[in-house]
């Protein structure tokens, strides 16, 4: 008991990467800006806003696709410049606008997604959906079962919050509280 690779110490180690750690392209925002408009010569440039700088993409509008043009360079390898298309499609929505989707561009995939993922760390060279890449979100990651326990049951939390009769009552307090009330 308590030996080596005893707990849960190896599970840090080995956690999904996160959406949040990714460079993303949100065709939504895409046809926002006015860069879905097949026929203009103008190649726009684009970067990652959560990264701050980013990855930069050359996006160029074709009529069923948008063309990527990036470069990478994965695990201490040399530059490389990956362009590619991402197939669109559309779909009308009950106000009658079209609605744009990416086309997952992985050959076994294929989804009708409207985020692409690029992971800043590993190997990957190309913008896929979360589901090709096996990313998670962090609010998936950082589950406590005493919280999940309290919504639900809300009038044991009810009963925590009037419990003191003394104010607001402290989270350390309050999660002791959920801790005790716990059957497991």
């Amino acid at each position: 008991m308590g030996g080596p690779g005893s707990g849960r110490w190896g599970w840090f180690y080995r956690k999904k990467t996160t959406v949040e750690e990714c460079c993303s392209l949100d065709v939504r925002w895409l046809r926002r800006a006015g860069l879905l408009v097949h026929g203009w010569p103008q190649q726009a440039w684009w970067a990652d806003p959560a990264e701050g700088e980013g990855q930069r993409v050359e996006i160029t509008a074709l009529a069923d696709a948008v063309e990527l043009s990036y470069v990478v360079q994965p695990l201490l390898g040399q530059l490389r410049r990956v362009r590619y298309r991402v197939p669109l499609t559309w779909t009308s929505r009950p106000s009658g606008a079209r609605q744009p989707w990416f086309k997952c561009p992985s050959r076994d995939c294929g989804r009708r997604v409207a985020k692409l993922y690029l992971p800043l760390r590993g190997r990957a060279r190309y913008y896929l959906c979360r589901h090709c890449h096996d990313l998670s979100y962090h609010s998936r990651q950082t589950w406590d079962k005493r919280v999940a326990a309290l919504r639900r049951d809300p009038g044991a939390l009810a009963d925590l919050l009037q419990g003191a009769g003394e104010g607001p009552v402290p989270v350390g307090r309050l999660l002791l509280a959920a801790k005790a009330a716990m059957p497991w």
